[in-house]
């Protein structure tokens, strides 16, 4: 079965907007075993977009729309769909009394312009948008299947998933399974290193796939198989390579939980150890912290984060000493290990992490330029500091080294000296 998408705004075509409808819908067909064949990104022109419909329809089994369904002049799919298929847009009384209903709830009246949303084209079933305003469309022109959804991301997934997927696998025949699959969440790596780390385990075979996706900075890999296409036992297969992958990539795997984030898997590792944590920021303003509390459940291990941006505050807050400041600087190595053992001593903590650098775009110096970051890590055994030197936007330094310091603190925990020290330049113990 071929299905094509066509993305439809000129918001798309001009940089406005990311397109991530494609990339969502692509990674939900794949998961049930089917694809994309050709996503096409076109503007609101009627001309340009009935030209489009008209040369997708000769060539696929499924056309999946996405946006201009709105209530504005611009949106203008369900017109177009109505003189490809040669019939007028019609009232849909159903339609309508959900608009007056979405509205009443608001309390507030309908706008003129929101009605339009009520007519679709005559002989056109009607897909249902829980969310929304905007009716999806399915409709039948020329051999091939529209599909025409709301180009707003959450309600074109929900739509997706609740109607148009089951709607496709019937037309397969249900022939088509959902792959198994299994997820690993690195850090320190890269996705270059990464896949070369991967590289001997291909080919892989028929029905076995490895897909990489780099969300700065993390790399997550997807091991899907497929049971209609894969020889064998699906089992024998996924505990195969689960095995090589954890094998190859080894400490820069942080979780093979697909639901839990970077922070909440050191958060884990703290519980576990029944360790609580404190932070002393300067380049990254709180960002640790704010990362921290993203999660739930932090406050059993999270005690405090001082955010010490200036020398003062390093001296006044942290207790560092003013000779340290004055022979150093404040983005040094003995700066940040005393700011880490602060922090640890003022907050009570069993473990501390200080970050102190040059985020830029200005304030660097030829000893140190933009990128420098010095990092420190207290117990109550030994502190121990790296330094990273990092390129770059300012926010991609200070996220950078919000990782490295949550890393280093990883490192400790699980006392296993392969964890990788992302850019780690040096590293020593006091």
């Amino acid at each position: 079965m071929r299905i094509e998408m066509i993305a439809t705004g000129e918001e798309l075509l001009d940089g406005r907007v990311t397109n991530t409808n494609a990339r969502d819908l692509a990674a939900e067909l794949k998961f049930h075993g089917l694809g994309l064949s050709q996503v096409t990104t076109v503007g609101d022109d009627p001309a340009v977009l009935l030209a489009t419909f008209r040369e997708v329809a000769q060539r696929a089994d499924v056309a999946i729309v996405t946006g201009g369904l709105g209530p504005t002049d611009d949106d203008r799919t369900a017109a177009v769909l109505a003189e490809q298929a040669g019939v007028d847009l019609v009232l849909y009384p159903e339609w309508m009394e959900r608009l007056n209903a979405y509205f009443g709830r608001l309390q507030r009246p309908m706008s003129e312009s929101n009605k339009k949303q009520a007519y679709l084209p005559e002989g056109s079933e009607m897909i249902d948008n829980p969310s929304g305003t905007a009716a999806g469309i399915s409709m039948e022109i020329d051999g091939c299947v529209f599909f025409a959804l709301p180009g707003v991301p959450r309600e074109m997934r929900q739509m997706m998933q609740a109607s148009i997927i089951p709607i496709v696998l019937k037309m397969t025949g249900g022939a088509v399974s959902p792959p198994a699959t299994y997820t690993f969440k690195t850090f320190g790596l890269g996705e270059s290193k990464a896949t070369d780390r991967l590289a001997s385990l291909y080919p892989l075979p028929t029905g076995v796939d490895i897909g990489f996706r780099a969300k700065l900075p993390e790399v997550h890999l997807t091991l899907k198989i497929f049971p209609d296409l894969v020889d064998g036992d699906v089992e024998t297969h996924l505990n195969r390579y689960c095995k090589e992958i954890r094998e190859r990539l080894g400490a820069a795997i942080f979780t093979e939980n697909a639901d839990e984030s970077f922070v909440g898997s050191l958060g884990r590792l703290l519980r576990e150890k029944g360790w609580t944590l404190a932070m002393a920021e300067s380049c990254t303003g709180g960002m640790v912290g704010s990362m921290l509390t993203e999660e739930g459940g932090s406050s059993t291990f999270f005690r405090a984060s001082v955010v010490t941006y200036s020398n003062e505050a390093k001296r006044d807050l942290l207790g560092v000493e003013q000779a340290l400041l004055d022979e150093y600087g404040a983005v040094s190595e003995p700066v940040a290990r005393a700011m880490a053992e602060g922090a640890r001593r003022v907050a009570l903590a069993d473990i501390a992490a200080s970050i102190t650098g040059v985020a830029g775009p200005s304030g660097g110096t030829p000893e140190k330029p933009v990128g420098t970051v010095h990092v420190a890590v207290a117990t109550a055994t030994e502190t121990e500091h790296f330094q990273l030197r990092l390129t770059g936007s300012r926010e991609r330094i200070r996220v950078l080294s919000a990782y490295g310091a949550l890393q280093m603190i990883r490192r400790i925990l699980t006392k296993n000296q392969d964890t990788p020290l992302f850019l780690s330049l040096r590293k020593r113990k006091a």
